[in-house]
This record gives structure tokens, C-alpha cells and sequence, in this order.
């Protein structure tokens, strides 16, 4: 998931993050962002190009196709989806790709979750969800328009058009507890979410086996979840992980960054910086945190 307007903020403002300030409608398919998905066992990049470059495992065909321009990405931990130029949405890879139908129409935005769910966002802002319903996670409810939609283990989040958090799905550890407020960016991990709050403070709920749900204090501008810890943005482009880091998911990179990606089903992350350089961290027995030596130089 990501904004197109991404490349327009990071000219007037410190960087930020995938999903900035969601418009009262749903956000358009313009031109390509700049986006990172990471699952469990491969990560893809989107660049200005609007080409994906996908690495790590992709032994069941979980990379996007090298040349396939698409407009948004998402990867869980054996498939990915993505939303092609015509704004149809398409899958690769385990499930999705064989035989889990693909919803008809026009999207704009797309998230899948970590236990073989998927859903996306049309221009007119209307959720449509697919894939295996464990707890009712394909099941959004009724809403006037959505801007921002993310895949967790057996739930799903969204932001509304008033910016408000709706999630639906597994309850068992409190994943639908959302916080009362206005947000601006969030993310669902495994079995723990978090948001930006519009004053710039993280707020998270969940399952807290690792101190997933207790972010650190600032000003952030995007957050991503992934199993068992999170990273977020702060508004310098600094980097912050928390919970979770027996295998390398706390070592972040110094640097200016504008966007981080924690896998929602593993424990590796990747971020971005401002010349398109993407570095990675964490486990790494699949490749998944080895990008291509182009994406290591950065844009040229």
C-alpha cells in the first residue's frame, strides 16, 4: 500500500511515510509510487520506474512478474498481490494465484494478510476482500468510503474517509480493540496493529508477546507491523524498531529514510531512502533481506 502523492511530500516536507494525510476520498491511481512489501519469505520494491523488482524465495511464483508495471504492491508469506495500469488487481504465488478468485473492477490501493487474505480499495473508496475467511477477516463492514486498508494474521484494518480505524476479524487477542482518534497511517501485523495519530504519536493494540505494542515516543509519519515487532518513520526519516529482535529485526541503518517495510509474517525489514537506495535487516535464510545490487546503489 501506498500513496501516489508520496513523491510530491517528500519535495516540501521532511520524509514520509507510504500513506500520508488520507483525502476525504479514496486516493487515485495516478502514477507509480515509491513502495516496498515485504512477507515472510521475499520482499518487492516499487519504483518510479512502476516496475516491481521482487527477491528472496520465489520458488511458488510469489514474485510479481519483472515486467509487469503495477501502481501498488503487497507481499505476505508465500504470495503477493498488486494492482496492474488498468487498475485490475492480480496475485502471484501460493493460493491466491491458483485458485482464489480475484475480485472484478478497478483499484486503486491493495493489503493481504499473513494467513491467505487479501484485500483492496476501488476510486469510489468500496472494500472488496478475498481468500480463506478463518474469522471473518474478508468480511468488512459498511462504510462510506475507506482510504487505507491492511491484511493482519485472521483480521483486517482500515482507515476511513474520517480517518477513523475500523478493523474486523479474530478478536482473541484484542485485534479489533482500535483506538478512538484521528490517524493519518497504519499497519496490521501477525496479531498487532499500530497507528500514526494525527499529532504524530504511535498508538498499537493487539497481542503484545514481545513488546510489539509498546512503540517509543515521537513524531512519526509511518508505521509498518511486522510478526512479533514494528518500525516506524519519524518526521526526520530516522528509523525505529520495537519488540521482537532475537533475529536482527531491531539492527536498523542510520540514515534519512521515506518508507519501511516490516514483514507481516516474518522477521525482516527493508526501508528506502531518498535515492531510491533500499537496504534490509534481519532473517535472511531466503535472500529476503539481500536486495539486488541495483537497488543497493539507488536510483541513478
Amino acid at each position: 500500500m501506498a500513496s501516489p502523492s508520496i513523491a510530491a511530500v517528500l519535495l516540501l516536507t521532511a520524509p514520509t511515510g507510504c500513506n500520508p494525510s488520507p483525502s476525504d476520498t479514496a486516493p487515485s491511481a495516478a502514477e507509480p509510487p515509491i513502495d516496498l512489501a515485504a512477507g515472510g519469505r521475499h520482499t518487492c520494491f516499487l519504483g518510479t520506474s512502476g516496475v516491481a523488482v521482487c527477491w528472496g524465495d520465489g520458488e511458488i511464483g510469489q514474485h510479481v512478474p519483472g515486467d509487469t508495471q503495477v501502481l501498488d504492491i503487497a507481499a505476505s508469506y508465500a504470495f503477493s498481490c498488486a494492482i496492474q495500469q488498468s487498475g485490475t488487481v492480480d496475485c502471484w504465488g501460493y493460493e491466491p494465484a491458483d485458485y482464489i478468485p480475484h475480485p472484478d473492477g478497478e483499484f486503486v490501493s491493495v493489503g493481504v494478510g499473513s494467513s491467505h487474505h487479501a484485500c483492496a480499495i476501488d476510486a469510489n473508496g468500496e472494500v472488496a476482500c478475498w481468500g480463506v475467511d478463518y474469522r471473518g477477516e474478508t468480511q468488512p463492514p459498511a462504510n462510506d468510503g475507506y482510504t487505507d486498508v491492511s491484511g493482519g494474521g485472521s483480521y483486517t484494518c482500515a482507515l476511513d474517509s474520517e480517518r477513523r480505524i475500523e478493523c474486523w476479524g479474530e478478536l482473541d487477542w484484542g485485534e479489533t480493540d482500535v483506538p478512538d482518534g484521528v490517524y493519518t497511517d497504519l499497519d496490521a501485523g501477525g496479531q498487532a496493529a499500530c497507528a500514526v495519530a494525527e499529532a504524530g504519536q504511535l498508538e498499537c493494540w493487539g497481542r503484545n508477546r514481545s513488546g510489539e505494542t509498546d512503540p517509543p515516543d515521537g513524531d512519526f509519519v509511518q508505521v509498518s507491523c511486522g510478526e512479533y515487532f514494528a518500525c516506524a518513520l519519524d518526521s526526520t526519516g530516522a528509523i525505529h524498531c520495537w519488540g521482537d529482535g532475537e533475529q536482527g529485526q531491531l539492527d536498523t541503518p542510520a540514515g534519512t529514510y521515506q518508507r519501511v517495510e516490516a514483514a507481516n509474517s516474518g522477521a525482516h525489514a527493508c526501508a528506502v531512502d531518498l535515492d531510491e537506495k533500499v537496504e534490509c535487516w534481519g532473517n535472511n535464510p531466503f535472500g529476503q533481506a539481500d536486495p539486488p545490487e541495483e537497488l543497493r546503489r539507488g536510483a541513478p
